[in-house]
């Protein structure tokens, strides 16, 4: 990560498209409001109606405050997630919330807004703040920071959550499933 970006480990990670569900403005918000942050490392792509959201990037980048990676490929992305102190996702909606299983099963700590399938996909190894409000995000990631103890439990318990997403055991519960569809429909 320092030859190909430049990053020296322990920055706080965000990953998504930038687009106006994924909240970034209170990501930034709560960033400007750290005493002595990690620099933010932003991945994604840009998305529909990301101007602002760029502008507000681009004057943390200025700050020195935040790095856009843009686009990465999967093996970047895996070390990125690797030598992260920590992933934050800022979410207003996600359908899954694959970045959170992603920086778990690479050992990332997470925090993570309190909304949509988020909970569920973080369990108890995630943090969470309220959605929209970046005082709060700002608080959390304080507590977290602050407590190397409490990174280490968050990566160990991430660890473990992790193992519970997978596209094998996905796949098995669809197949039995459709076999007990198929079981109901012969009674027909």
């Amino acid at each position: 990560m320092r030859e190909r970006f430049g990053l020296v480990p322990g920055y706080l990670l965000a990953v998504g498209t930038l687009e106006p569900r994924k909240d970034y403005g209170v990501l930034f918000r709560a960033v400007r409001s750290l005493r002595n942050a990690p620099t933010l490392v932003v991945v994604g792509g840009v998305g529909w109606r990301c101007r602002k959201i760029l502008r507000e990037l681009n004057a943390l980048q200025a700050a020195g405050l935040a790095q856009h990676l843009g686009r990465v490929d999967d093996g970047e992305l895996a070390a990125l997630y690797r030598a992260a102190g920590l992933c934050i996702n800022s979410s207003l909606y996600e359908g899954f919330g694959l970045p959170v299983v992603e920086a778990m099963a690479c050992g990332c700590p997470v925090v993570c807004s309190w909304t949509s399938s988020l909970p569920e996909v973080g369990g108890d190894a995630a943090r969470y703040f309220r959605p929209g409000d970046s005082a709060h995000l700002t608080r959390v990631l304080e507590g977290v920071l602050g407590n190397p103890e409490e990174l280490q439990a968050m990566r160990a318990a991430g660890l473990r959550r992790a193992k519970l997403f997978s596209f094998e055991r996905a796949a098995d519960e669809m197949l039995e499933i459709l076999r007990e569809q198929g079981r109901n429909m012969r009674g027909c």
